[in-house]
């Protein structure tokens, strides 16, 4: 995006500075669509470099670190689960379990074409 609001804000100086330019641009009446023009490019590049300082102020993040730390809460989780299964005995957790299982399934076989040796899977 810079090197394009570059390009951008370097014609839209031409044309307003350029004394030739200048005149063309007048005698087709283009001078509000150069105004316009700037002031949209003017836009872009502060929305960029908002965004740009937003993404540096971002905490750098450890993906396996997260991923390990998932799967930790999740196994949790499903010993929750199946706790409050053992002990209510109500039918609705097992039909979510089986869901759940499915859910799984479906997902490891999205995923193991594209997983390494490395990666864990999802297990319930």
């Amino acid at each position: 995006y810079q090197e394009q609001t570059s390009i951008t804000a370097q014609w839209v100086n031409d044309w307003k500075n350029d004394s030739r330019l200048s005149e063309c641009m007048n005698h087709v009446q283009l001078n509000n669509w150069v105004n316009v023009m700037e002031n949209d490019n003017n836009e872009l590049n502060r929305v960029y470099l908002e965004r740009v300082k937003q993404e540096s102020e971002l905490p750098d993040y450890n993906i396996i670190d997260l991923r390990k730390e998932m799967i930790s809460v999740y196994r949790q989780m499903v010993q929750h689960v199946e706790a409050h299964a053992v002990i209510s005995g109500h039918k609705e957790f097992e039909t979510f379990i089986g869901q759940v299982n499915v859910l799984i399934e479906k997902y490891n076989k999205l995923v193991k074409p594209a997983k390494k040796d490395d990666e864990p899977v999802a297990q319930s």
